[in-house]
């Protein structure tokens, strides 16, 4: 929609190429007219805040060109994404902020799960690893590198018990890949060691597994957003192995390294170590499993939700907040006041 708005206001190809920043430039506005900006992580947070800062300090230098051209190459996108996002404005967007409105993070709120459920199917009645969701864009790439990768060295750590195994110590390394259409989407003629899949369940069949497998595995190297996938684990009781990107919006890294909320690691071996520890450990199963229970109760949840909503509405910009996020209060003129 850039593109042809100022194609069709005749700018040349030069113009065009600094669409990215005067995207930013009209995303910082809209952002700056705000009284706070309601963020879905404290890395989004921080990111937004730091954006703002910037573009306070230089708003007309975010297409590399001063005056007229700004003016008329910001309108061009301003009414190509529709003139409401900028409340109307039909002026060069310089802020108007006399400082950037705080950024907070806004908890995702998860299920909440009574402690004392927590064991129910204890780890001595769990076996083997599961992943929950579709094969889109996104996730097939983290699938694939679980499956090639990690599974393997999941398989070598677990190894065999002899014939005298029980069907459950049987099942300790194996995957189980709940979806659509996956081992059509990875290519799979035949299924390696350890792999199972669950086709298109249903919610019901998704809670069983839930309640029926000892780990959780969603490895994400390229996602965005909220991974609702290990919220939705961590309700059921099962603790989780992720990478560093899949706590984006659910726990901060230093409070996840502190509390032991869930496990993380991004290489093959240290993930499959990660794993390996909760399948052959019920102590660390249990207290992974108990702290992130608690975590979602008391973070994660609907009345921390309605804390930060209401503190936001409160007195008009002032917040307190918690695991990350910008913690400063407006005043009434404009003055920043930090917490």
């Amino acid at each position: 929609q850039s593109k042809i708005a100022l194609r069709n206001r005749g700018f040349n190809a030069s113009a065009q190429e600094h669409i990215p920043n005067l995207l930013q430039g009209f995303e910082a506005f809209v952002y700056g007219r705000a009284d706070t900006v309601l963020t879905v992580s404290s890395q989004d947070a921080d990111m937004i805040q730091q954006l703002l800062q910037k573009k306070q300090r230089s708003p007309d230098d975010s297409v590399g060109r001063k005056g007229d051209l700004w003016v008329q190459a910001w309108n061009a996108v301003r009414d190509a994404w529709g003139a409401g996002w900028a409340r109307g404005s039909t002026t060069s967007p310089s802020p108007t902020w006399a400082v950037p409105p705080p950024c907070i993070w806004l908890p995702f709120v998860g299920r909440a799960v009574p402690l004392e459920s927590a064991h129910v199917g204890s780890p001595d009645l769990r076996a083997g690893l599961l992943y929950v969701g579709t094969p889109h864009s996104i996730a097939v790439p983290n699938v694939a590198w679980l499956v090639h990768r990690v599974l393997p060295l999941v398989q070598l750590l677990v190894g065999t018990q002899g014939e005298a195994q029980s069907k459950l110590e049987s099942r300790a390394g194996q995957l189980v890949i709940a979806g659509r259409s996956w081992k059509t989407t990875l290519g799979l003629d035949l299924l390696p060691d350890g792999l199972a899949f669950a086709n298109s369940p249903t919610d019901d069949q998704v809670e069983y597994l839930l309640a029926t497998r000892r780990v959780f595995v969603a490895p994400l190297f390229n996602a965005t957003g909220v991974a609702t996938k290990i919220i939705n684990a961590m309700s059921a009781g099962i603790p989780v192995v992720t990478t560093h990107l899949g706590l984006n919006g659910i726990i901060d890294p230093k409070v996840n390294e502190r509390e032991n909320v869930i496990s993380v690691a991004d290489t093959p071996k240290s993930f499959a170590i990660a794993v390996h520890r909760l399948i052959t450990c019920d102590d660390c199963w249990k207290r992974q499993s108990d702290n992130g229970i608690h975590y979602l109760n008391t973070t994660l949840s609907a009345r921390k939700h309605t804390e930060v909503l209401r503190s936001v509405l409160a007195d008009g910009g002032s917040v307190e907040v918690e695991n990350g996020g910008v913690e400063q209060e407006r005043g009434r003129g404009g003055e920043a006041k930090a917490r």
